[in-house]
């Protein structure tokens, strides 16, 4: 057979695979059936058409056109070939010896001609055209020669899909046979030695975990007994903590066992929701709260196991790799010499393909059901004892935050409710919502304990509860106590060395375990999400069906996108390990003397020589004083100083009340007295840096309303995606394999792969304009579009919204007389120099103040006041302005908090001793028994309620008689009793420069404003209102009504009914009490009632302290009032998380801003945390701001409500995208027509992935307008949106064909699939429909993404987005050239308003310069007539202007406006 022989034979078999492909037909019309006026069409002439092969007894009965001639010597051979002698035994193709079975054998001898006739088929349907060819070339036959020459037809060869005669057929059934039996075969072992191991457990001993504690008679082996007996003769062990934890027993354990799972609550120390929590030296939960269950599983490797295991990892690989040979093999089959590498026939490879693209899938989706760590354990063997367990598998159930600021109703809470149920019903079968780990069991070098690290922290086997804990230990429970382990640890030379050893390998080495990720593994885990899964099989199909090219830019976007959001991870994952990994030196009391040692060797109860450096523990000072520096941790700028414990405090050892005596892994000794040592209290991550670290690592998820939607879009999406893909079988016609590849497609295009791609667009564009532009820092990307909904907004007082030191205002001695306005204040005196010297020496001593090279040391307030006087500090010695000596300090009682005082014995420059005291002015006036003036509580209120910071100082002389050590060592007590007042000291905190406007633009932007500080709550109130965060209404403030708890006398306590009273003293009780802020006034239960009923009328503002706080919550009026509460004063750490807590709990989206200090736990805690500060604390916090500014919380919602609307934008447009290409490739599959490739790659490469990039390139208003981005994919603005513009773009496209069918010169010239050349899908566009198609939707994507580039109320006008206005100019250019111009290389590139080269050159025009492939139709061209180009592009220009005009004044527009008047949504009120 000729060359040209096999390739019409190549082309013939690879058309009649792929011809049912586009073979379907307009259902509802006839094509080519009557023209305008109602005359049958002319039926189309086909010339030169190819006969089949002509047989003939004797070469000389060929036609002369086809007669064979050989050279001379040679003759014509049966097998079509000259030959110098012909063997009887070569195959003839007249007997199609290839095809199954021969057609007549008679015709085996035959001998073919050389070649075929060609002849002209004339006024024939395309349907009927082979049988017409046939006829036609029949009759040229002579009928005298009928017997002796026939035209031979030959069937195509017909091959299994799955046959094992091929090599890669016989791989892939080797492959899968071999994953079959390994698993079948492992199952059997697993089962039998898992049941065998369950038997013997339940005949296990099940003593209760007292007994195991009173007594080491027990079943258990001898490793075990051992055990046990170190836990019941270790004191370290707190065995309360360790039986709270324990696991069920009875009949309880026994199902437990059989389970062969432990669950229970989570205790760990990661869970405490503050650095300020009770430190009681324990690794155990700092809080009681459960946050979830954890269950505990253990397994043994088993080598069978194991290469299963690898085998179905090699499994998955395989079938890429089978993918990927088939997909090589169908190009090849494409060439001009179709060959196949590893098929028998061009047919075998569609087939092949969809088999295995179905296995590919069928695997992952297992794998991602039941996650990396369940398929890898299936390859193990579950056992039940400890000691034989080489992993333990931990599974714990996630906890989320919810963050919405809208209750769903109607329709949209129907499909979330569905959404959820499958959600339920997939979770409780495959627990989806679970998070499975899995760790190895390591063992302790000497007490053989074996123990595992989950989340940095060390789970130990407990032999008395048989499960896994944090090792709970006991160093005591009050101050006394630890100052007691101290010192017996110090007098004993330091921990024995078994002790040490014991704790070291129970409790963990002093350092925060964090496994490193590498940026692959990183990488791995994000690819392996469902979305991703998805977005890999349909690639595939674009890969095989010819689309490579744009197969492959949507690969490169999704890489793009998946790299972002890994190299975020990363960095912060590499931030993280870097700030825990703190390798130091200690000094250590070791054998007698202090070692130095490695920092990881310290333990719980060592006792540590503080030297200047970085401290790794966490540490109680004991003996001396120390200087430390905090900047680090809690971001106080101002080294701290501490002071020793005091051996007779008999309160709960506790991180808030006890902080002058407690120092922290992180902080920094500046300077140490000599012999200065403490009790190391936690290390590694039990340490409150390391608690930070967890809370860095761990993050609670949040579930965005945005988030929780999208689900449902995604679930309605899908299912039309089913309904499109069944219209399209339908059409294409589902007995053809290749209709599944149009329908595949089609579901592909309605959820678009970008999806996931332009949300992290949108969020990484904000990021990086917050850093560039604002110095605000994120470390969660998600978290920035939560920032354009925030709601409410709250603000720590001190170094937040005002600067963070404090200005001496002035002193007021005790001596001025009262004011003769009783409502006006007296002036205080900010002279120094003029001040009585008594009151100057107070002033001048009265401070914890020290000197270190040159620089003022100590607390903020105590720095101003000896800042005032001018004085300086040489050692003890108090020095003047003029340099001498004014006084010299000999003891200072340290300020303690429960007394909210601190004391100074001092002796003067005459000799005498006096004790001066500074404290609040409440509790001074209480110790004071001379000197109170009358004014004195209503002009420290009053400086108070005007920002001052109010102090009092008093004094008191020593006995002349009393010597210097009897004053020192005297009872604090003594020392403070009997004082006389001196005056009042008060400081004012100033507001930052742009507090004041960036309050004023949040609440312009209608986020309510909210102040929770630790502050008098007089002075929050004053500087809420100077910086507006308590608004003006009318001109004047809300009435103001605070509360606070206040002593009254039992008998009065006895008659309250406003809440339970709490017994005080045996005389005295605390009730809560509400008062008017500005007229002192106490006001009832009653009139709270009714004056909070009248809020809406009478504008309210309530104010709390701490401890009223805690009252209002017990009674539930917490809860009630929230919304009405303003300001909350002397708050504890505990009680800011508690306030953003309960407005989260309310489904508002809460924002919490502070200094990164005593609020990093309400930072972490609230839906968006902005750190002003760069202390390693604020890194718990989503946003960090460099710039220490409230401005940065404006600047960050403005861009959240930009990415949020950009978000929107993205996702719009792609759903845009998704219901356009539905609705035009099921008009175009009902016609038989693909449009052409170059302008699906236009469409997909370019219009689709330039206008994401770019619309997320809108700029944020500089202000904030008052409302917020909906996020609400499935509210009615986004409905509307995006059904309506679908409905216009639906209406042109109909109507645009509609309209093609009115066209005379399209009449009778339709296009008929049957009569295409249907092995090039992408010649299918060579036609009208497909030209008109183009421009209209050419028209419709572009639009769609400028429809969605108005910025209105968030983002700044459409043309400030440059990108996208020049590229919205281009891409319309293009179009518009497409559908306006003639034959060019562009247009030809595209297959619109083109030809054949032949076909152009007879209507009139110059024959290209460049190659054109043939026209894939009969009329060889697809030129539209001039004056319709005109009229077609102003069509799809009034399609745009409609789309446009619609979004503009429709949806963001006075239609809008007036809509939201008439229907307001019904949204949770959130007062200003």
């Amino acid at each position: 057979m000729t060359r040209v022989a096999q390739l019409l034979c190549a082309v013939a078999a690879l058309s009649a695979v792929l011809a049912p492909t586009v073979s379907a037909i307009p259902y509802f019309h006839n094509v080519n059936g009557v023209d305008l006026q109602g005359h049958t069409c002319k039926l189309p002439d086909f010339p030169a058409q190819a006969c089949p092969q002509l047989c003939v007894t004797s070469p000389t009965l060929c036609p002369a056109d086809i007669r064979p001639a050989c050279p001379t010597g040679q003759q014509w051979c049966h097998d079509g070939t000259c030959a110098s002698s012909c063997d009887a035994a070569l195959p003839s193709p007249c007997g199609c010896p290839a095809s199954p079975p021969p057609l007549d054998a008679s015709k085996a001898n035959w001998f073919p001609c050389n070649g075929t006739s060609s002849v002209d088929v004339l006024a024939v349907k395309p349907a009927d055209k082979p049988a017409k060819t046939l006829d036609v070339c029949a009759a040229l036959l002579k009928s005298s020669q009928v017997n002796d020459m026939s035209y031979i037809s030959c069937p195509a060869m017909t091959y299994a899909t799955v046959t094992l005669e091929l090599s890669i057929w016989k791989s892939f059934m080797g492959m899968l046979g071999i994953q079959i039996c390994v698993i079948i075969m492992f199952a059997a072992i697993k089962y039998t030695l898992e049941r065998s191991k369950r038997q013997a457990a339940a005949a296990a001993s099940s003593e209760s975990a007292q007994d195991l504690l009173a007594n080491t008679n027990t079943n258990s082996n001898a490793s075990e007994k051992a055990l046990i007996d170190t836990f019941r003769h270790n004191s370290f062990l707190d065995t309360t903590a360790l039986l709270a934890s324990r696991r069920p027993t009875g009949k309880d354990a026994h199902a437990h066992t059989e389970t062969t799972e432990t669950e229970k609550p989570i205790t760990a120390a990661i869970d405490s929701d503050d650095t300020g929590s009770e430190h009681s030296s324990s690794n155990m939960s700092d809080s009681s709260a459960e946050t979830g269950f954890i269950r505990f599983a253990y397994y043994v490797s088993n080598p069978i196991g194991t290469i299963g295991y690898y085998i179905s990892i090699a499994w998955i690989v395989y079938l890429q790799v089978f993918l990927g040979l088939t997909v090589w093999d169908y190009y090849a089959s494409l060439e001009v010499v179709p060959i196949t590498r590893f098929y028998y026939d061009y047919t075998q490879v569609p087939y092949a393909f969809v088999l295995v693209w179905h296995f590919m899938v069928l695997t992952l989706v297992l794998w991602r059901v039941g996650g990396a760590v369940t398929v890898r354990n299936f390859f193990r063997i579950r056992v039940n004892n400890v000691a034989d367990a080489d992993y333990v598998v931990v599974t714990r159930k996630v906890e989320t935050v919810n963050a919405t600021d809208h209750t769903e109703r109607g329709v949209v809470r129907a499909m979330l409710n569905m959404v959820q149920a499958v959600e339920a019903f997939a979770d409780r079968y495959f627990k989806l919502q679970l998070k499975v780990t899995c760790h190895t069991i390591q063992t302790s070098p000497h007490v053989k304990v074996p123990f595992f690290y989950y989340e940095s922290l060390r789970y130990v086997y407990s032999p008395i509860t048989r499960d896994f804990t944090p090792y709970p230990y006991t160093l005591g429970t009050t101050v006394t106590d630890h100052v007691v382990v101290a010192q017996e640890a110090h007098g004993k030379g330091g921990l024995a060395e078994t002790d040490l050893q014991q704790r070291l390998d129970l409790v963990g080495p002093n350092e925060i375990d964090i496994p490193p990720k590498t940026f692959l593994s990183l990488w791995t885990t994000e690819l392996s999400g469902w979305f991703y899964l998805y977005q890999g099989s349909c690639l595939w199909v674009w890969y095989y069906f010819s689309y490579w090219n744009m197969g492959l830019v949507l690969t490169i976007v999704i890489l793009i996108a998946s790299l972002i959001k890994t190299t975020v991870s990363y960095q912060s994952h590499r931030r993280i390990r870097m700030l825990a990994s703190m390798r130091a030196t200690v000094t250590v009391l070791r054998n007698g003397t202090f070692t130095v040692v490695d920092s990881r060797e310290a333990a719980p109860g060592d006792v540590i020589r503080l030297t200047p450096g970085v401290l790794s523990v966490d540490l109680l000072l004991v003996q001396g004083e120390a200087l430390l520096d905090e900047s680090s941790l809690t971001g106080e700028s101002r080294p701290i100083r501490k002071f020793p414990a005091p051996d007779s405090d008999s309160a709960v050892l506790d991180n808030a009340h006890h902080k002058r005596h407690i120092l922290l892994a992180g902080t920094g000794v500046l300077q140490a007295d000599e012999g200065a040592y403490g009790l190391v209290l936690k290390t590694n991550v039990a340490t409150s840096r390391g608690v930070l670290i967890q809370k860095m690592l761990h993050p609670t998820p949040i579930r965005f309303v945005f988030d929780e939607q999208l689900k449902v879009v995604l679930s309605v999406m899908l299912i039309w995606g089913v309904i499109c893909f069944s219209l399209v079988m339908y059409f294409m016609g589902p007995a053809q394999i290749s209709s599944w590849f149009y329908s595949l497609f089609i579901i592909s295009e309605v959820i678009s792969p970008l999806l996931p791609a332009v949300l992290v667009a949108g969020q990484s564009v904000a990021a990086d304009r917050l850093v560039r532009k604002h110095q605000v820092y994120c470390i969660d990307l998600p978290r920035i579009t939560m920032a354009g909904k925030i709601q409410v907004f709250a603000f720590d007082k001190t170094g937040t919204l005002t600067k963070e030191g404090l200005d001496m205002w002035g002193f007021l001695p005790a001596t001025a007389a009262a004011p003769k306005n009783p409502d006006a204040l007296l002036d205080l005196s900010a002279d120094y120099t003029a001040l009585e010297s008594h009151a100057q020496l107070a002033l001048a001593t009265a401070h914890s103040v020290t000197a270190h090279e040159n620089q003022l040391l100590g607390n903020p307030v105590d720095v101003s006041m000896f800042g005032f006087t001018g004085c300086a500090l040489d050692g003890d010695k108090v020095l003047s302005a003029q340099g001498d000596v004014q006084g010299t300090i000999l003891k200072r009682w340290e300020f303690v908090h429960a007394k909210q005082t601190m004391s100074a014995l001092v002796k003067d420059a005459g000799g005498q001793m006096h004790v001066f005291a500074k404290g609040s002015y409440e509790k001074i006036r209480d110790m004071c028994t001379a000197g109170v003036p009358e004014w004195y509580d209503a002009t420290a209120r009053g400086y108070a309620k005007r920002g001052g910071y109010v102090l009092a100082i008093a004094s008191k002389p020593i006995a002349a008689d009393m010597s210097v050590d009897a004053a020192i060592h005297q009872p604090r007590d003594d020392a403070e009793s009997g004082l006389t007042l001196l005056g009042l000291v008060v400081f004012r905190n100033t507001l930052k420069p742009d507090t004041k406007d960036a309050i004023e633009d949040l609440q312009k932007g209608v986020v309510r404003t909210i102040m929770v500080s630790g502050d008098n709550v007089f002075t929050c109130v004053y500087i809420a209102r100077e910086c507006g965060l308590a608004p003006l209404y009318n001109e004047s403030y809300a009435r103001c009504v605070y509360a606070d708890m206040e002593e009254v006398e039992v008998s009065a306590a006895a008659t309250t009914t406003d809440v339970t009273a709490v017994a005080a003293t045996a005389t005295t009780t605390k009730r809560l009490v509400w008062r008017d802020l500005d007229t002192e006034e106490e006001l009832s239960a009653d009139d709270i009632e009714q004056l909070w009923e009248q809020r809406f009328i009478k504008p309210l503002d309530l104010a709390s302290s701490g401890p009223a706080w805690h009252e209002l919550t017990r009674s539930g009026l917490a809860e009630k009032y929230l919304l009405s509460f303003r300001i909350w004063g002397r708050m504890s750490p505990e009680q800011k998380i508690d306030v953003v807590r309960r407005h989260m709990a309310q489904n508002m989206i809460v924002g919490m801003c502070g200094d990164g200090g005593n609020d990093c736990g309400a930072l972490n805690a609230s839906h968006v945390g902005v750190a002003l500060s760069e202390a390693e604390a604020s890194i718990v916090a989503p946003f960090s701001s460099k710039t220490k500014s409230v401005r940065s919380c404006v600047d960050l919602i403005a861009q959240g409500r930009a990415a949020l609307a950009s978000s929107f934008a993205g996702f719009k447009f792609l759903v845009m995208y998704g219901m356009t290409m539905s609705s035009f490739c099921l008009v175009q599959y009902y016609f038989g027509v693909v449009l052409s490739q170059w302008t699906w790659i236009f469409i997909d490469g370019i219009i689709v992935v330039s206008s994401i990039a770019s619309l997320t390139q809108a700029k944020a208003l500089k202000h904030l307008e008052p409302r917020r981005p909906t996020a609400q994919l499935l509210g009615p603005q986004t409905m509307i949106s995006i059904f309506a513009l679908a409905a216009i773009n639906w209406t042109y496209l109909f109507m645009g064909i509609y309209w093609l069918f009115q066209q005379d010169w399209f009449r009778c010239n339709e296009f008929d699939a049957s009569a295409s050349d249907a092995s090039k899908w992408w010649l299918l566009g060579d036609n009208y429909e497909s030209t008109m198609i183009s421009a209209v939707v050419l028209f419709q994507f572009i639009t769609n993404g400028a429809a969605f580039n108005f910025g209105d109320k968030f983002r700044r006008s459409w043309f400030t987005n440059r990108i996208y206005a020049v590229l919205f100019v281009a891409l319309m250019s293009v179009a518009s050239v497409l559908i306006l111009t003639g034959p060019n290389w562009l247009t030809c590139m595209f297959r619109i308003n083109c030809g054949s080269p032949d076909t152009l050159v007879a209507l009139g025009y110059q024959r290209p310069s460049f190659a054109i492939e043939a026209y894939n139709a009969l009329t060889g061209n697809n030129l539209l007539p001039t004056s319709f180009r005109w009229q077609l592009w102003a069509y799809v220009l009034s399609n745009s202007v409609a789309s446009l005009l619609f979004e503009r004044f429709v949806m963001l527009g006075p239609v809008r406006d007036w809509a939201r008047a008439k229907w307001p949504l019904q949204r949770k009120y959130v007062p200003m």
